[in-house]
């Protein structure tokens, strides 16, 4: 294996131990907004408790930021993200495995 391969091989373990940590959690947050708040009032579209999604430049929150903050539509758009991870982990196994 060459250098460079081996360069590519790390940042390929980085990225799957990465994304799969990004998957548990969004898995645990979907689970999390799926059960049902009895306690509430609120409308049918304010009960699955994602009422603000932001995605930052940077790690701590700063830099600038995508806010989508609304009242429904987030839990869907969590499955999206999930689905895409998942999909990027098989992209990354397969290039790992291909090295």
């Amino acid at each position: 294996m060459t250098e460079k391969q081996v360069k590519i091989g790390n940042e390929l373990i980085r990225l799957i131990d990465v994304t799969k940590c990004g998957i548990e959690s969004i898995e645990k947050w979907i689970a999390k907004s799926k059960q049902p708040d009895l306690s509430s009032n609120n409308c049918e579209y304010d009960r699955d408790k994602n009422y603000n999604l932001t995605i930052c430049e940077q790690k701590d929150g700063s830099g600038n930021s995508l806010n989508l903050s609304r009242y429904m539509g987030n839990s869907r758009m969590l499955e999206i993200i999930r689905d895409e991870l998942i999909s990027q982990l098989k992209t990354y196994k397969t290039d790992l495995e291909n090295l």
